[in-house]
């Protein structure tokens, strides 16, 4: 199956996703190549373990299939951009459609 007819193929959430996928990957890629690492670093913030509560079973099942779908569009979207993604391009732009997502 060529590349045109899996795009076709995708339901509309996911040709979405994977366009947003595409955009953040670039952005992160040119951030990696133009920005220090410190400031990178310093921007997103302390390292801190989530915080389970009482309700949250339900919404972190919600939560990881989210996180599953963005992983596949940035794996994605890595494999068919005509620049190499580097693995700390491709967490950024999880980082960046992750907190897009709520999580």
């Amino acid at each position: 199956m060529t590349v045109i007819a899996r795009w076709i193929a995708l339901d509309p959430a996911r040709r979405i996703l994977l366009l947003r996928a595409v955009t953040a990957l670039c952005a992160a890629s040119l951030r990696v190549r133009l920005v220090p690492f410190a400031r990178i670093a310093a921007g997103l913030g302390p390292m801190q373990l989530p915080q389970p509560d009482a309700g949250a079973v339900t919404a972190a099942a919600a939560d990881q299939a989210t996180a599953r779908r963005i992983g596949w569009a940035i794996n994605a979207a890595a494999r068919h951009l005509p620049f190499e993604c580097a693995c700390l391009a491709r967490a950024l732009a999880g980082h960046a459609l992750c907190r897009a997502a709520g999580l």
